[in-house]
Protein backbone atom coordinates (compact mmCIF):
# COMPACT_ATOMS: atom_id res chain seq x y z
CA UNK A 1 0.00 0.00 0.00
CA UNK A 2 2.89 2.45 0.83
CA UNK A 3 4.91 1.61 -2.46
CA UNK A 4 1.27 2.29 -4.87
CA UNK A 5 0.94 5.57 -2.47
CA UNK A 6 4.62 6.94 -2.57
CA UNK A 7 4.07 6.20 -6.78
CA UNK A 8 1.09 7.92 -6.81
CA UNK A 9 2.70 10.86 -5.63
CA UNK A 10 5.63 11.29 -7.45
CA UNK A 11 3.28 10.78 -10.44
CA UNK A 12 1.03 13.69 -9.41
CA UNK A 13 3.72 15.85 -8.78
CA UNK A 14 5.37 15.02 -12.28
CA UNK A 15 2.54 16.21 -13.70
CA UNK A 16 1.48 19.55 -12.09
CA UNK A 17 5.48 20.27 -12.75
CA UNK A 18 4.50 19.83 -16.51
CA UNK A 19 1.33 21.69 -16.22
CA UNK A 20 2.90 24.80 -14.96
CA UNK A 21 5.90 24.50 -17.43
CA UNK A 22 3.50 24.12 -20.20
CA UNK A 23 1.33 27.74 -19.35
CA UNK A 24 4.60 29.37 -18.82
CA UNK A 25 5.69 28.55 -22.00
CA UNK A 26 2.46 30.04 -23.80
CA UNK A 27 2.72 33.24 -21.80
CA UNK A 28 6.27 33.56 -22.80
CA UNK A 29 5.06 33.23 -26.32
CA UNK A 30 2.89 36.29 -26.18
CA UNK A 31 5.78 39.06 -26.35
CA UNK A 32 4.26 42.97 -25.99
CA UNK A 33 6.24 45.64 -27.83
CA UNK A 34 4.85 49.14 -27.26
CA UNK A 35 4.73 51.63 -30.04
CA UNK A 36 3.61 54.68 -28.47
CA UNK A 37 1.34 56.92 -30.51
CA UNK A 38 2.05 60.75 -31.40
CA UNK A 39 0.46 61.68 -27.94
CA UNK A 40 2.61 59.41 -25.85
CA UNK A 41 5.59 60.52 -28.05
CA UNK A 42 5.05 63.87 -26.88
CA UNK A 43 4.44 62.75 -23.19
CA UNK A 44 7.42 61.19 -23.02
CA UNK A 45 9.76 62.30 -25.17
CA UNK A 46 11.14 65.66 -23.16
CA UNK A 47 14.37 67.31 -22.37
CA UNK A 48 15.95 67.60 -19.25
CA UNK A 49 19.17 68.47 -17.62
CA UNK A 50 20.45 64.69 -16.21
CA UNK A 51 22.94 66.97 -13.48
CA UNK A 52 19.57 68.78 -11.97
CA UNK A 53 18.98 65.47 -9.45
CA UNK A 54 21.31 67.37 -7.82
CA UNK A 55 20.34 70.43 -8.55
CA UNK A 56 22.37 72.53 -6.03
CA UNK A 57 26.10 73.54 -5.95
CA UNK A 58 27.40 75.76 -3.19
CA UNK A 59 30.87 77.74 -3.11
CA UNK A 60 32.09 80.48 -1.08
CA UNK A 61 34.05 83.31 -2.72
CA UNK A 62 37.08 84.61 -1.11
CA UNK A 63 40.26 85.15 -1.36
CA UNK A 64 41.01 81.65 -1.06
CA UNK A 65 39.06 81.05 -4.16
CA UNK A 66 41.98 81.92 -6.84
CA UNK A 67 40.89 79.94 -9.49
CA UNK A 68 37.60 79.61 -11.36
CA UNK A 69 35.19 76.89 -10.63
CA UNK A 70 34.14 75.31 -13.96
CA UNK A 71 31.49 72.59 -14.38
CA UNK A 72 30.07 70.76 -17.00
CA UNK A 73 25.92 70.20 -18.16
CA UNK A 74 24.39 68.48 -21.52
CA UNK A 75 20.68 68.12 -22.12
CA UNK A 76 18.81 64.39 -22.64
CA UNK A 77 15.90 63.47 -24.38
CA UNK A 78 13.62 61.13 -22.74
CA UNK A 79 11.12 59.08 -23.98
CA UNK A 80 11.31 55.38 -26.10
CA UNK A 81 12.40 57.20 -29.20
CA UNK A 82 15.68 58.60 -30.54
CA UNK A 83 15.58 62.63 -31.63
CA UNK A 84 13.63 62.46 -35.25
CA UNK A 85 15.12 65.53 -35.72
CA UNK A 86 18.03 67.72 -34.84
CA UNK A 87 16.69 69.83 -31.71
CA UNK A 88 18.47 73.07 -30.61
CA UNK A 89 18.15 73.66 -27.02
CA UNK A 90 19.34 77.21 -25.55
CA UNK A 91 20.65 77.34 -22.01
CA UNK A 92 19.20 80.52 -19.85
CA UNK A 93 19.56 82.60 -16.49
CA UNK A 94 16.62 83.60 -15.99
CA UNK A 95 15.69 86.64 -12.71
CA UNK A 96 11.87 84.89 -12.19
CA UNK A 97 13.82 81.53 -11.33
CA UNK A 98 15.75 83.63 -8.59
CA UNK A 99 12.23 84.86 -6.96
CA UNK A 100 10.83 81.62 -7.36
CA UNK A 101 13.53 79.56 -5.44
CA UNK A 102 13.31 82.32 -3.11
CA UNK A 103 9.46 81.77 -2.12
CA UNK A 104 10.09 77.77 -1.97
CA UNK A 105 12.97 77.99 0.27
CA UNK A 106 12.76 80.90 2.36
CA UNK A 107 15.51 82.32 0.93
CA UNK A 108 16.49 86.24 -0.04
CA UNK A 109 19.31 85.58 -3.14
CA UNK A 110 20.49 87.57 -5.23
CA UNK A 111 21.05 86.84 -9.00
CA UNK A 112 24.56 86.62 -9.47
CA UNK A 113 25.81 89.25 -11.70
CA UNK A 114 26.56 88.17 -15.43
CA UNK A 115 30.08 89.79 -15.06
CA UNK A 116 31.12 86.62 -13.06
CA UNK A 117 30.19 83.75 -14.64
CA UNK A 118 30.51 82.57 -18.40
CA UNK A 119 28.31 80.30 -20.48
CA UNK A 120 29.91 78.93 -23.47
CA UNK A 121 28.38 77.77 -25.74
CA UNK A 122 25.01 78.50 -24.92
CA UNK A 123 23.17 76.76 -27.29
CA UNK A 124 23.45 72.86 -28.03
CA UNK A 125 21.75 70.88 -30.62
CA UNK A 126 20.71 67.03 -29.37
CA UNK A 127 21.54 65.78 -33.00
CA UNK A 128 18.78 63.91 -35.13
CA UNK A 129 18.77 59.97 -34.11
CA UNK A 130 20.64 60.86 -30.64
CA UNK A 131 19.30 61.42 -27.20
CA UNK A 132 21.90 64.30 -26.11
CA UNK A 133 23.74 67.05 -26.96
CA UNK A 134 26.93 68.19 -26.77
CA UNK A 135 28.40 69.78 -22.92
CA UNK A 136 28.26 73.45 -21.95
CA UNK A 137 31.02 75.02 -19.73
CA UNK A 138 29.88 76.96 -17.07
CA UNK A 139 32.75 78.96 -15.16
CA UNK A 140 32.74 81.23 -11.94
CA UNK A 141 35.33 83.81 -11.85
CA UNK A 142 36.07 84.99 -8.86
CA UNK A 143 35.85 88.71 -8.25
CA UNK A 144 36.96 90.10 -5.01
CA UNK A 145 34.65 93.27 -5.64
CA UNK A 146 31.51 91.77 -5.64
CA UNK A 147 29.14 93.17 -2.94
CA UNK A 148 28.73 90.92 0.21
CA UNK A 149 25.58 88.50 0.10
CA UNK A 150 24.84 85.32 -1.02
CA UNK A 151 23.61 84.99 -4.73
CA UNK A 152 22.20 82.46 -7.06
CA UNK A 153 22.45 81.69 -9.92
CA UNK A 154 19.61 79.57 -11.91
CA UNK A 155 20.69 77.84 -15.13
CA UNK A 156 17.65 76.21 -16.99
CA UNK A 157 17.34 74.27 -20.47
CA UNK A 158 14.22 75.73 -23.13
CA UNK A 159 13.71 74.15 -26.66
CA UNK A 160 11.06 75.03 -29.33
CA UNK A 161 11.11 71.71 -30.58
CA UNK A 162 10.32 69.77 -27.46
CA UNK A 163 8.62 70.09 -24.32
CA UNK A 164 10.49 70.05 -21.05
CA UNK A 165 10.81 68.01 -18.21
CA UNK A 166 10.06 70.71 -15.60
CA UNK A 167 11.09 68.95 -12.91
CA UNK A 168 14.70 68.17 -14.26
CA UNK A 169 15.10 71.60 -15.83
CA UNK A 170 16.90 74.11 -13.60
CA UNK A 171 20.42 73.68 -11.74
CA UNK A 172 21.20 76.53 -9.30
CA UNK A 173 24.53 77.43 -8.40
CA UNK A 174 24.75 79.71 -4.52
CA UNK A 175 27.52 81.74 -4.60
CA UNK A 176 28.39 82.87 -1.01
CA UNK A 177 30.39 86.17 -0.56
CA UNK A 178 31.30 86.83 2.68
CA UNK A 179 32.24 90.31 4.16
CA UNK A 180 35.90 90.81 3.23
CA UNK A 181 38.18 91.59 6.47
CA UNK A 182 41.03 93.99 6.02
CA UNK A 183 44.08 91.91 7.33
CA UNK A 184 46.65 94.47 5.84
CA UNK A 185 47.38 95.93 9.46
CA UNK A 186 48.43 92.55 11.32
CA UNK A 187 45.19 91.37 11.61
CA UNK A 188 44.89 86.87 11.16
CA UNK A 189 41.37 86.38 12.94
CA UNK A 190 38.25 88.78 14.16
CA UNK A 191 35.97 86.63 16.51
CA UNK A 192 33.65 89.00 18.12
CA UNK A 193 33.42 90.83 21.29
CA UNK A 194 31.43 87.59 22.83
CA UNK A 195 34.26 85.06 21.25
CA UNK A 196 34.82 83.20 24.61
CA UNK A 197 36.33 82.84 27.40
CA UNK A 198 40.23 81.01 26.62
CA UNK A 199 42.10 81.41 23.60
CA UNK A 200 45.46 79.35 23.64
CA UNK A 201 48.12 78.31 21.43
CA UNK A 202 48.22 74.51 19.06
CA UNK A 203 50.48 72.86 17.76
CA UNK A 204 51.80 73.93 14.12
CA UNK A 205 50.55 77.43 14.97
CA UNK A 206 47.14 76.65 15.57
CA UNK A 207 44.54 77.53 18.12
CA UNK A 208 42.47 76.10 20.90
CA UNK A 209 39.32 77.97 21.82
CA UNK A 210 37.03 77.83 24.21
CA UNK A 211 33.65 79.33 23.85
CA UNK A 212 30.98 80.53 26.25
CA UNK A 213 29.04 77.61 26.14
CA UNK A 214 31.77 75.44 27.06
CA UNK A 215 32.92 74.02 23.31
CA UNK A 216 36.25 73.54 22.75
CA UNK A 217 37.39 74.68 18.74
CA UNK A 218 40.70 74.12 17.24
CA UNK A 219 41.76 77.10 14.44
CA UNK A 220 44.50 76.40 11.72
CA UNK A 221 45.77 79.25 10.19
CA UNK A 222 46.77 79.08 5.96
CA UNK A 223 49.91 79.32 4.81
CA UNK A 224 50.13 83.27 6.05
CA UNK A 225 49.48 82.89 9.52
CA UNK A 226 45.51 84.14 8.91
CA UNK A 227 42.87 82.21 10.40
CA UNK A 228 40.22 82.20 7.39
CA UNK A 229 39.44 78.59 7.79
CA UNK A 230 36.50 77.28 9.93
CA UNK A 231 37.00 76.68 13.27
CA UNK A 232 36.35 72.73 14.31
CA UNK A 233 34.24 71.49 17.18
CA UNK A 234 36.09 68.86 19.32
CA UNK A 235 34.36 65.77 19.55
CA UNK A 236 33.15 64.37 23.20
CA UNK A 237 33.40 65.69 26.99
CA UNK A 238 34.16 67.08 29.26
CA UNK A 239 35.71 70.11 27.98
CA UNK A 240 33.60 72.50 29.57
CA UNK A 241 35.53 72.63 33.10
CA UNK A 242 39.21 72.73 31.05
CA UNK A 243 40.77 76.11 32.18
CA UNK A 244 44.31 76.28 30.52
CA UNK A 245 46.09 74.75 28.16
CA UNK A 246 49.79 74.22 27.04
CA UNK A 247 50.85 72.65 24.14
CA UNK A 248 54.79 71.47 24.51
CA UNK A 249 56.50 70.30 21.54
CA UNK A 250 53.85 70.06 18.96
CA UNK A 251 52.91 66.75 20.47
CA UNK A 252 51.63 67.02 23.97
CA UNK A 253 49.18 69.92 25.43
CA UNK A 254 48.79 69.89 28.97
CA UNK A 255 44.99 70.56 30.52
CA UNK A 256 43.96 72.21 33.55
CA UNK A 257 40.66 72.03 35.17
CA UNK A 258 39.06 75.03 35.97
CA UNK A 259 37.56 73.68 39.53
CA UNK A 260 37.95 73.11 42.61
CA UNK A 261 40.81 70.78 42.64
CA UNK A 262 42.62 72.57 39.27
CA UNK A 263 44.30 69.06 38.24
CA UNK A 264 45.93 68.72 35.15
CA UNK A 265 45.62 65.79 32.32
CA UNK A 266 48.58 65.08 29.15
CA UNK A 267 46.76 64.69 26.19
CA UNK A 268 48.58 63.59 23.04
CA UNK A 269 47.83 65.29 19.51
CA UNK A 270 46.49 64.04 16.99
CA UNK A 271 48.98 65.12 13.81
CA UNK A 272 45.91 65.91 11.31
CA UNK A 273 42.99 67.22 13.55
CA UNK A 274 44.44 68.58 16.51
CA UNK A 275 42.15 66.79 18.55
CA UNK A 276 43.12 65.60 22.36
CA UNK A 277 43.35 62.00 23.64
CA UNK A 278 44.64 60.84 27.26
CA UNK A 279 47.78 59.29 27.55
CA UNK A 280 47.28 56.73 29.91
CA UNK A 281 50.19 54.96 31.66
CA UNK A 282 50.30 52.03 34.19
CA UNK A 283 52.62 53.52 37.17
CA UNK A 284 52.05 50.69 39.88
CA UNK A 285 52.42 53.52 42.42
CA UNK A 286 48.95 55.33 41.01
CA UNK A 287 46.13 54.56 43.56
CA UNK A 288 43.82 54.30 40.25
CA UNK A 289 46.25 53.74 37.31
CA UNK A 290 43.37 52.73 34.92
CA UNK A 291 41.22 56.09 35.73
CA UNK A 292 44.29 58.78 36.88
CA UNK A 293 46.95 57.16 34.47
CA UNK A 294 46.86 60.28 32.67
CA UNK A 295 46.69 62.60 35.64
CA UNK A 296 49.33 65.05 36.81
CA UNK A 297 48.41 66.06 40.04
CA UNK A 298 45.97 68.98 41.84
CA UNK A 299 46.82 72.28 42.10
CA UNK A 300 48.04 73.61 39.26
CA UNK A 301 45.70 77.23 38.93
CA UNK A 302 47.94 79.65 40.31
CA UNK A 303 51.02 78.49 37.81
CA UNK A 304 51.77 79.45 34.07
CA UNK A 305 53.98 76.89 32.13
CA UNK A 306 56.57 78.11 30.01
CA UNK A 307 58.20 75.75 28.27
CA UNK A 308 61.75 76.46 26.60
CA UNK A 309 64.10 74.18 24.70
CA UNK A 310 65.08 71.74 27.17
CA UNK A 311 63.52 72.94 30.73
CA UNK A 312 60.35 74.04 31.98
CA UNK A 313 59.32 77.42 33.71
CA UNK A 314 56.38 77.21 36.61
CA UNK A 315 55.29 81.81 37.05
CA UNK A 316 53.55 81.42 40.36
CA UNK A 317 51.19 83.87 39.50
CA UNK A 318 50.41 85.03 43.48
CA UNK A 319 53.93 85.94 44.76
CA UNK A 320 55.76 85.76 40.99
CA UNK A 321 58.26 83.63 41.89
CA UNK A 322 59.56 81.78 38.85
CA UNK A 323 60.75 78.60 38.90
CA UNK A 324 62.96 76.26 36.48
CA UNK A 325 62.75 72.42 35.60
CA UNK A 326 63.79 69.73 33.04
CA UNK A 327 61.65 69.05 30.36
CA UNK A 328 62.25 66.05 30.93
CA UNK A 329 61.52 65.35 33.98
CA UNK A 330 57.90 67.55 33.59
CA UNK A 331 57.31 65.12 30.88
CA UNK A 332 58.09 62.14 32.73
CA UNK A 333 55.34 59.30 31.88
CA UNK A 334 55.60 58.71 35.74
CA UNK A 335 54.81 61.58 37.04
CA UNK A 336 52.62 62.82 40.00
CA UNK A 337 50.14 61.38 41.55
CA UNK A 338 47.69 63.19 43.42
CA UNK A 339 49.87 66.37 44.13
CA UNK A 340 52.18 67.79 41.56
CA UNK A 341 55.82 67.17 41.25
CA UNK A 342 57.49 68.54 44.37
CA UNK A 343 60.20 70.28 42.44
CA UNK A 344 57.79 73.18 40.90
CA UNK A 345 57.17 74.56 44.69
CA UNK A 346 61.09 73.89 45.52
CA UNK A 347 62.47 76.68 46.52
CA UNK A 348 65.94 75.30 45.14
CA UNK A 349 64.63 75.77 41.53
CA UNK A 350 63.50 79.08 42.04
CA UNK A 351 65.46 81.27 38.86
CA UNK A 352 63.57 84.59 39.46
CA UNK A 353 61.48 86.88 42.17
CA UNK A 354 60.00 89.37 40.15
CA UNK A 355 57.68 88.21 37.58
CA UNK A 356 54.32 90.11 39.73
CA UNK A 357 55.62 92.69 37.59
CA UNK A 358 54.25 91.92 34.65
CA UNK A 359 50.59 91.36 33.45
CA UNK A 360 51.60 88.50 30.83
CA UNK A 361 54.18 86.51 30.04
CA UNK A 362 54.33 84.12 27.20
CA UNK A 363 57.42 81.88 25.74
CA UNK A 364 58.43 82.23 22.53
CA UNK A 365 60.77 79.58 20.17
CA UNK A 366 63.65 81.47 19.93
CA UNK A 367 64.85 81.47 23.16
CA UNK A 368 62.96 83.90 25.19
CA UNK A 369 60.27 85.31 27.09
CA UNK A 370 58.16 88.08 26.26
CA UNK A 371 56.13 89.62 28.74
CA UNK A 372 54.41 93.02 29.24
CA UNK A 373 54.03 95.30 32.61
CA UNK A 374 51.46 97.62 33.78
CA UNK A 375 52.47 100.52 32.10
CA UNK A 376 52.01 98.90 28.39
CA UNK A 377 55.98 98.10 27.73
CA UNK A 378 57.02 94.81 26.21
CA UNK A 379 60.14 93.35 27.54
CA UNK A 380 62.18 90.22 26.42
CA UNK A 381 63.94 88.33 28.40
CA UNK A 382 66.69 86.07 27.52
CA UNK A 383 66.51 82.32 27.91
CA UNK A 384 70.12 81.04 28.04
CA UNK A 385 71.22 77.56 26.83
CA UNK A 386 71.67 76.54 30.14
CA UNK A 387 67.73 77.45 31.56
CA UNK A 388 69.07 80.66 32.89
CA UNK A 389 67.71 83.78 33.33
CA UNK A 390 68.96 86.83 31.43
CA UNK A 391 68.38 90.35 31.01
CA UNK A 392 65.00 91.82 30.39
CA UNK A 393 64.85 94.31 27.32
CA UNK A 394 62.06 96.96 26.70
CA UNK A 395 61.06 96.52 22.87
CA UNK A 396 57.66 97.85 22.62
CA UNK A 397 54.96 99.89 24.22
CA UNK A 398 51.26 100.39 24.29
CA UNK A 399 50.89 96.32 24.78
CA UNK A 400 48.40 96.75 27.47
CA UNK A 401 45.40 97.25 25.48
CA UNK A 402 45.31 93.63 24.64
CA UNK A 403 42.98 91.17 26.61
CA UNK A 404 45.84 87.86 25.70
CA UNK A 405 48.97 87.38 24.53
CA UNK A 406 50.05 84.06 22.79
CA UNK A 407 53.59 82.72 21.65
CA UNK A 408 53.46 81.40 18.67
CA UNK A 409 56.80 80.59 16.90
CA UNK A 410 58.34 83.81 16.35
CA UNK A 411 55.15 85.84 16.16
CA UNK A 412 52.90 87.20 18.89
CA UNK A 413 49.45 86.70 18.98
CA UNK A 414 47.64 89.89 20.43
CA UNK A 415 43.50 89.66 21.36
CA UNK A 416 42.28 92.92 22.40
CA UNK A 417 38.55 93.42 24.09
CA UNK A 418 36.92 93.41 20.70
CA UNK A 419 37.63 89.79 19.54
CA UNK A 420 40.50 91.12 16.99
CA UNK A 421 43.72 88.77 17.08
CA UNK A 422 46.62 90.76 15.36
CA UNK A 423 50.19 88.98 14.72
CA UNK A 424 52.94 90.58 15.25
CA UNK A 425 56.14 89.07 14.39
CA UNK A 426 58.93 89.87 16.33
CA UNK A 427 62.75 91.10 15.96
CA UNK A 428 64.52 91.86 18.42
CA UNK A 429 66.32 94.28 17.38
CA UNK A 430 63.26 96.30 16.96
CA UNK A 431 60.82 98.28 18.51
CA UNK A 432 57.01 97.72 18.45
CA UNK A 433 55.21 100.88 19.50
CA UNK A 434 50.97 100.67 19.01
CA UNK A 435 48.83 102.76 18.54
CA UNK A 436 45.20 102.43 20.15
CA UNK A 437 43.71 99.98 17.45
Amino acid sequence: MNTIKDSSMKLLNILSYLVACYFLLMGCSDVVIWDPDEDELKAYSRIYIPQAENSVVRLTMDDEMTETYETRYNVFLGGPKEAREDIPVQFLVEKEMVNIYNEENGGTYKLLPSSVYQLSPESVIIPKGKRSSESVSLKIIPDLELEEGTYLLPLSAHSEKASINEDLNTVYIIVDVPAIIDYSENLVLSLGSDWGRLLRNGPQGSLYLHDNEKNLWVYKPNSKGVFKESPVKFPGDPWDISGWFYTINDDVVMVINDDDFQGMFRFVVDAETYFLSPTPTVNPDDPWPDNFGFFNGDGWGNINILPQGDFIFFENMDDGDLYRAPMDAFLDMWGGTWHKHGWVEDPNNIIATDFNQYQQVVSMEEGYLAAVKDDGTLWAIAVEADGEIGSAVEIGSGWDQFHTLIGSGKSILALDHNGDLYRYEINLEEYYELEVL
